[in-house]
């Protein structure tokens, strides 16, 4: 039975879908805050609608509900949906809460190369904005303030702004003036 599901799941598709012609699940049980909204639709305007939504044949949303708000919130008329048309009502309803709190579940962040990330994104381009990766600037400098262990680094040897002998440098990260500004200062 698995296995069907798999390969049934191999040959999903996304397509075009107008945003009028989908709803959202009457008992969706995750709540988006305003904030989060705000943030996926700041997010979608600046890197384009990359997650598709998740529907059934009907157009009811099964996985994508603050997507969907914020395709809403920026008055977008069609959005990427990939149809789930093989689920039953029932496995539509177990995935919808999967959907979420499997992403909470046993998940934590490793600081030392969240930093090295957020290092490597002011490198290559120091007008990022940092808000665009969901963490905002103060959370990022007070999480970066406190000493740390010299991670190893998973950039290439080679590549642009690669660690000195395998390990990430270290950097001091401030909070510029507007929200979402975060800067890099020069290493030690």
């Amino acid at each position: 039975m698995y296995k069907r599901h798999v390969e049934r799941s191999l040959a999903l598709t996304v397509r075009s879908r107008k945003l009028d012609e989908l709803h959202p699940y009457a008992n969706n049980a995750k709540l988006h805050k305003p904030e989060q909204i705000r943030a996926l639709a700041k997010g979608i305007a600046a890197h384009g609608f990359i997650n598709p939504i998740l529907a059934d044949k009907a157009g009811e949303i099964i996985a994508g509900h603050a997507r969907y708000e914020a395709a809403k919130s920026l008055g977008l008329t069609e959005v990427p949906v990939i149809e789930l048309g093989h689920l039953s009502e029932a496995q539509k309803r177990a995935y919808r809460i999967a959907d979420n709190r499997l992403a909470e579940v046993g998940t934590s962040w490793s600081m030392d190369l969240l930093r090295v990330e957020v290092d490597a994104i002011l490198e290559l381009d120091a007008s990022s904005d940092i808000s665009l990766t969901g963490f905002e600037a103060p959370e990022l400098a007070l999480s970066f303030r406190y000493p740390r262990q010299q991670a190893r680094s998973r950039r290439t040897a080679g590549s642009r702004g690669s660690a000195v002998g395998g390990h990430a440098p270290r950097r001091h990260l401030a909070v510029g003036r507007a929200p979402g500004d975060l800067r890099r200062c020069d290493a030690r």
